[in-house]
């Protein structure tokens, strides 16, 4: 028996790929982040990823900052945000890849950690 895959087994493996590839630039994901730390408490976000800074972003109380991109071919996409207000500084990984399956990914920033509004609501702490 071969260990080599047939010329059939190849390209059905290529069409996989091809259709990986052209699924994650078609979709883009989009990525809403809610202030809802507490009443009149302003929120700066700054998001990042390997390859992008998206700002510095000031949110009052229950205003949204939203971003959106395509993930990446490799499966690897990962953005993370840093939270600060009052003499607080917390940081999340608001979006990876293999862990968070929205298309529309809603969040709700609260003071104790950052709330997925996914059916069901799911929070998390922050990052250590």
């Amino acid at each position: 028996m071969s260990s080599f895959i047939s010329r059939k087994q190849y390209y059905c493996l290529l069409l996989l790929c091809l259709l990986k590839l052209a699924i994650a630039y078609h979709y883009k994901v989009h990525v809403y982040i809610a202030n809802d730390v507490g009443k009149d408490v302003d929120l700066t976000v700054h998001c990042k990823s390997k390859d992008d800074d998206l700002g510095v972003h000031l949110l009052h109380d229950q205003e949204t900052y939203q971003f959106s991109f395509h993930r990446n071919v490799w499966g690897t996409t990962l953005f993370y945000c840093k939270f600060t207000w009052s003499d607080q500084l917390k940081w999340f990984d608001i979006f990876v890849e293999d862990k968070y399956f929205c298309q529309d990914c809603y969040w709700k920033i609260k003071a104790d950690g950052p709330c997925l509004q996914d059916i069901p609501i799911t929070c998390f702490e922050w990052n250590k």
